[in-house]
């Protein structure tokens, strides 16, 4: 079963008014795109989008702690945290951020880390 267009758009617009990040709107509708693309039926999708805000929001207030990437992606940071809150799902998703304390959450993009490809490969062309 697809995600339909409007509960798509739903979420492009609940993730842009969140407080206290900046992210390109092109590159939040295509990981928005992507996760409909990989959690295929609608309650899939709407907990691993509302996981998503759930841990954008823990980002903002520095609550949870991020992996510093390095190469290609020095200065920017990676959390890691599960579509379904169960024990024993591994992380599978992936938010690519920056945090200066001067500026709002600087937010690369997010998604699952594998499909429909590598997220760090992904994010790298952003």
């Amino acid at each position: 079963m697809a995600i339909s267009n409007d509960l798509i758009l739903e979420w492009i617009d609940r993730v842009a008014s969140l407080q206290g990040i900046q992210m390109d709107p092109t590159a939040l509708a295509d990981d928005v795109l992507l996760m409909a693309f990989v959690y295929k039926k609608e309650e899939e999708f709407v907990l691993a989008m509302s996981q998503v805000v759930r841990a954008i929001g823990q980002l903002v207030v520095n609550k949870v702690e991020a992996s510093q990437l390095e190469r290609n992606y020095s200065g920017w940071d990676s959390y890691h945290f599960q579509s379904r809150r169960v024990q024993g799902q591994r992380a599978d998703l992936r938010i690519v951020f920056q945090n200066t304390q001067s500026s709002p959450l600087k937010v690369k993009g997010f998604g699952n880390r594998h499909i429909p490809s590598d997220i760090y490969k992904r994010l790298g062309s952003r």
